[in-house]
């Protein structure tokens, strides 16, 4: 693979949901690049924990990408986030990997069907495996 995994990153992020796919990406020595939704700055997860983001959702094209990752959390402010839809849409017409977790669903609009999606937390492992072996 020679093009990089997005995992997006914004305001009331679901902890495990997010550092459980970076650390199986990374795991599997693949490029990830954290994504800010909401700009450069360290976005804020459900218990507090700040994350800096690589790069900011505005400097990136959804084509740039092999697969995006969106986690679960506070969802809903994003789904008027136009950047975020446009890069979504991007990576979808460019055939990536769309692949998303609990709330984090409900942003991938009408490429939900053709998702990797798990409804809670409680799936990450079984929605891991599939992740994994999708992009092998």
């Amino acid at each position: 693979m020679t093009k990089p995994v997005a995992v997006l990153l914004y305001p009331g992020f679901q902890e495990l949901e997010f550092w459980y796919p970076v650390l199986r990406l990374r795991e599997e020595k693949l490029e990830v690049v954290v994504l800010g939704c909401s700009g450069p700055e360290a976005a804020y997860s459900r218990l507090g924990y700040p994350v800096i983001p690589n790069r900011p959702l505005t400097d990136v094209t959804g084509s740039e990408f092999s697969a995006v990752i969106v986690p679960g959390g506070n969802a809903a402010p994003l789904q008027t986030n136009a950047a975020l839809r446009t890069f979504l849409d991007e990576a979808d017409k460019a055939g990536a990997l769309l692949a998303a977790i609990s709330e984090g669903i409900s942003l991938l609009g009408g490429a939900a069907g053709d998702a990797i999606t798990a409804p809670d937390t409680d799936e990450l492992p079984n929605w891991s495996r599939k992740l994994m072996s999708a992009l092998a």
